[in-house]
């Protein structure tokens, strides 16, 4: 077949269109249908005769950050015995905030709930935060590590030499701080054994280390550890995993604790001059041997909602939700729905129209 010149302008002409229109029907997906919403229902009843203080709402009715690329906070609402009320978003020693109307009484029964509305960015739309070429390190304070109750395991009376000698012979085999945050994800991966806990509480690392195995809370508590010896500004998130079919309920004294829909998660985050990326040992996405930041489930995946950082705070007291002065019973419960905005289908339907007109549009008369 042979085209005359006219006919392979049109050709190319119909190309330009038609790849205009196609990037245009990506470009134009409206917002909304490239983020997962998600409602988070906090809920905590109280029965006895006190004062629901700070530190209460604090552990217990965080505001879900805003971050770049992965989510974004739409509205919240508090809720007392099934009223509005007004209420400051304070911050944590983290920064993190938190829902607290001040000091509330209670006399019998008390019912706070807080209702969050958050918005995760959908892949591929989401954004995916990698290791950079050259991580940034800092002196390591190590004798300001050592006085921590939790990372340097006094209270467990474990072994903190044990660690600060691992961190010490994985530096001096790295030629750099990227290289030593690598092998260090790599030793811990390798070393230590992931177990699910249901009993709540975080280990030491000390004790991570002599148990040679943990849950994603104690391993990467371990491993932040081990970054922070070797100078690295490195910290945890708080996050809760969305999975219809998850429930935990405990029960231990007065309290009632129960998940519906949630897994909680716990990851390392560091920070590298202002440019912040994740470490995931326990959920990631790579189907062979992990790239720990650029699969971490954070980065790839849209039923992550992130709800706080553990910087200055440690874990375990990060994670503990006190009860209320003058509590006699206590239940608390988070649940998680996802709310539809529509099927982003409908888009790839449009995109497949374009496509198919582009086949029809290219097949020329032969001659």
């Amino acid at each position: 077949m042979v085209l005359e010149p006219v006919t392979m302008k049109t050709m190319i002409l119909k190309e330009v269109v038609t790849v205009a229109l196609i990037a245009l029907a990506v470009t134009s997906i409206p917002l909304e249908y490239n983020k997962t919403r998600y409602v988070i229902v906090a809920q905590m009843i109280i029965q006895g005769n006190g004062v629901v203080d700070k530190d209460v709402f604090a552990r217990a009715f965080r505001i879900a950050p805003d971050i770049p690329g992965w989510q974004e906070l739409k509205n919240a609402t508090l809720l007392i015995n099934s009223r509005t009320t007004a209420f400051s978003m304070v911050k944590d020693e983290d920064g993190n905030k938190f829902a607290y109307p001040g000091p509330l009484s209670f006399a019998g029964k008390v019912n706070i709930t807080l209702v969050q509305t958050v918005e995760v960015i959908r892949p591929p739309f989401r954004k995916v935060a990698e290791m950079p070429s050259d991580v940034e390190g800092y002196p390591a304070n190590i004798n300001e590590l050592s006085k921590s109750q939790f990372w340097a395991c006094k209270a467990q009376n474990a072994n903190f030499t044990s660690l600060l000698s691992i961190g010490r012979e994985i530096k001096a085999a790295s030629t750099n701080i990227r290289e030593y945050v690598s092998r260090s994800a790599d030793w811990v991966y390798r070393n230590i054994k992931y177990t699910a806990n249901t009993l709540g509480g975080v280990q030491c690392p000390g004790v991570t280390l002599s148990r040679r195995e943990g849950a994603c809370a104690d391993i990467h508590a371990l491993l932040t550890a081990l970054l922070r010896i070797g100078g690295v500004d490195a910290y945890l998130a708080y996050a809760y995993v969305f999975i219809p079919e998850r429930n935990i309920t405990q029960n231990i004294d007065k309290w009632t604790y129960t998940l519906y829909a949630v897994e909680p998660h716990v990851f390392t985050m560091i920070n590298s001059s202002g440019y912040v990326f994740p470490i995931d040992l326990t959920a990631n996405t790579a189907p062979v041997f992990p790239d720990f930041t650029r699969g971490s489930a954070v980065n790839q995946l849209d039923n992550i909602i992130v709800m706080g950082w553990i910087k200055k705070s440690t874990p375990d007291t990060f994670l503990a939700i006190f009860a209320p002065n003058g509590a006699s019973r206590v239940s608390y419960t988070v649940k998680i729905r996802e709310d539809t905005q529509g099927p982003p289908s409908m888009w790839l339907v449009v995109i497949a129209i374009l496509v198919s007109a582009a086949l029809i549009i290219h097949k020329e008369k032969s001659t």
